[in-house]
């Protein structure tokens, strides 16, 4: 038989220490479970701005590439546009059309080439130039 004598009592400032300890061990509990739950989101979501930087790196590295071939290559000295018949003109503007494809022409066949080919737009040797414009400083409004 247990003697009644050696029980004490819980005290209200005992239950109410428990009470708040409990709450605290709860608290620690609910920020460990946040703290799983975000970890493989965060690791998934670095891995993929890793990936979209080392993409971002290649695709600079490419046209860095490509400028430098491009630039390697000199500006003819009569015009290429003339079509069937050769033009003797001098090649003074650089035309493009939105397939990648480019020639040099004198002003006459260049602007032809403007005018008549919906896809077709001045390009220039500089392979920044869109970059540039677009990075450039902005007035103050």
């Amino acid at each position: 038989m247990l003697d009644p004598q050696r029980h004490r009592r819980v005290t209200v400032t005992q239950t109410s220490l428990l009470a708040d300890l409990a709450e605290s061990v709860a608290d620690v509990m609910e920020i460990r479970l946040s703290a799983l739950t975000v970890l493989p989101v965060e690791r998934t979501s670095r891995a993929a701005e890793s990936g979209r930087r080392d993409t971002a790196e290649r695709l600079h590295e490419r046209r860095s590439q490509a400028a430098q071939a491009s630039g390697a290559r000199e500006r003819p000295q009569w015009c290429q546009l003339g079509g069937a018949t050769d033009c003797s003109r001098p090649a003074e503007m650089k035309v493009a059309d939105s397939c990648g494809d480019s020639a040099w022409g004198c002003w006459q066949h260049a602007e032809d080439a403007l005018i008549n080919v919906p896809s077709v737009f001045l390009a220039v040797d500089d392979h920044m130039s869109l970059t540039a414009y677009r990075s450039r400083p902005r007035p103050p409004f």
